[in-house]
């Protein structure tokens, strides 16, 4: 099968890799130095330079490919997804294209072209929300879901505790923008770090978790009386990112005498300290916890999926980026199997009751080295 993945990026570049072991992929991206990184490791993989922008060039790509897998930042995946819909190429989107545009703009065209579109398929969103389904499916009430997910440093003393892999403004976001929960039935939005907390894993000592906007689509998917989604990080970042919101280091008005605001003054001088870098020894964690409390008939049951992943040393990738790509890698496999065959837009939750599609993908990235225990509990059988 021909596959075009968009976007060079870290994620890109690991999904293009993957599917290239059975696929004819093609990456494009306006980024010449990461299609040059990505063909310099050898391969069958076709690199193409050019905009997203350029419709002319873009769709005779797309055109020439069976599928689109896209990897890039919202504002571009817009314009990749809409372009690959009216094309009625199938389409698997890791991006975060924003929850109002994906269900009033893309949603509607995917369904009008009865072409399918997979949003948000990475880890969080994405393996979030088919886990999430898989635990509520076959529950005649959900009480509470809660969600956990974070990228961190192995070395609890970098500076911070923490280390991104990602774009760092996209990062700085999730302590400013309030976040969508669900309480006593009911969509709600709480402020920004709010919900701070304790939590443990297994031989990691004391984390911390705190509500950020990453429900996505399920808060309109699935019922539930009380739902969460908690970012997680080291024991006391929070307080050392609420003192530099306090300083004003997050403020994006320009001064009068200064050219730069101080939060373009902030990111300049914070990016290098928490740029995670593999050359200099930083290596990642993916840490990964879903708990559903409901009933079924007359019992109370709690089902609880857990993930603690590292980089990968054999491979030499973060294991954010296994973690985000192999998942999407594993969706087009299935749908290249036949194990679902959805026109139009696709929520990864209403996909979570097919017992052959949830086993596959959870098989597929356990050979890839990711691996998720399931545990179910009778919490009260009356």
């Amino acid at each position: 099968m021909k596959i075009l993945s968009v976007g060079a990026g870290m994620i890109g570049a690991i999904v293009a890799q993957e599917l290239s072991r059975e696929n004819e992929v093609t990456v494009f991206d306006a980024n010449k130095a990461a299609l040059d990184k990505l063909a310099a490791k050898g391969g069958s993989i076709k690199t193409e330079h050019g905009s997203v922008y350029d419709a002319e060039k873009f769709n005779a790509i797309i055109e020439a490919n069976d599928v689109v897998v896209i990897a890039m930042p919202g504002s571009l995946a817009i314009v990749a997804a809409e372009s690959a819909l009216n094309l009625k190429k199938p389409v698997f989107d890791i991006s975060s294209i924003p929850n109002e545009y994906l269900m009033n703009k893309i949603q509607p065209l995917a369904n009008e072209k009865e072409t399918l579109y997979v949003p948000k398929i990475g880890i969080a969103p994405g393996m979030t929300n088919f886990l999430t389904g898989r635990g509520c499916f076959g529950m005649d009430k959900v009480k509470t879901v809660k969600i956990y997910v974070g990228g961190i440093p192995q070395d609890k003393d970098a500076y911070m505790g923490y280390k991104t892999v990602f774009c760092l403004n996209e990062t700085l976001q999730e302590y400013l923008d309030p976040a969508l929960i669900v309480e006593n039935g009911s969509e709600k939005y709480t402020d920004a770090m709010s919900y701070l907390h304790k939590i443990e894993f297994d031989g990691l000592g004391e984390l911390e978790a705190f509500a950020t906007d990453g429900l996505a689509t399920l808060s309109k998917t699935i019922t539930a009386e009380n739902m969460y989604e908690f970012t997680i990080r080291w024991a006391g970042h929070i307080r050392q990112i609420k003192d530099l919101i306090t300083l004003g280091m997050f403020e994006e008005n320009k001064s009068e005498t200064e050219n730069v605001s101080p939060k373009e003054f902030f990111v300049k001088r914070l990016e290098p300290l928490w740029r995670m870098d593999s050359t200099k020894g930083d290596r990642d964690l993916t840490l990964f916890r879903i708990i559903i409390d409901g009933t079924k008939g007359d019992a109370e049951l709690r089902r609880v999926w857990e993930c603690v992943d590292r980089y990968d040393e054999e491979k030499n990738i973060t294991s954010m980026g296994k973690c985000t790509a192999f998942t999407c890698v594993a969706f087009i496999q299935a749908w290249q199997k036949s194990l679902f065959d959805n026109k139009g837009f696709v929520f990864p939750e209403k996909l979570a009751s097919n017992d052959e599609l949830y086993y596959f993908i959870m098989s597929s990235i356990a050979k890839k080295g990711v691996h998720f225990t399931e545990e179910q509990t009778i919490l009260k059988d009356f």
